[in-house]
């Protein structure tokens, strides 16, 4: 979760203003994927292995970054 970003480039300014609205952007997507790929759903229900946890994860964090609009872009109509 910590390699997922939101705004780019946000960790390398060294700006606690960027770093801060990067982490609050991210926090309820994080907390999603905490509640849903908790060990006992994973283990349990789910019954995932080790392999095919880390390709749902490397699934999750593709996703992530195809999710991303560049600024300015038009999304009223995608949201409408």
């Amino acid at each position: 979760m910590n390699s997922l970003q939101v705004m780019p480039g946000s960790r390398q300014s060294g700006s606690k203003l960027l770093i801060d609205a990067d982490l609050n952007a991210r926090r309820l997507f994080n907390i999603y994927l905490r509640h849903s790929l908790c060990a006992k759903n994973v283990i349990l229900k789910q019954r995932l292995s080790e392999v095919s946890f880390d390709l749902i994860l490397g699934e999750i964090k593709s996703k992530f970054d195809l999710a991303r609009v560049n600024p300015g872009e038009m999304v009223g109509s995608i949201a409408a």
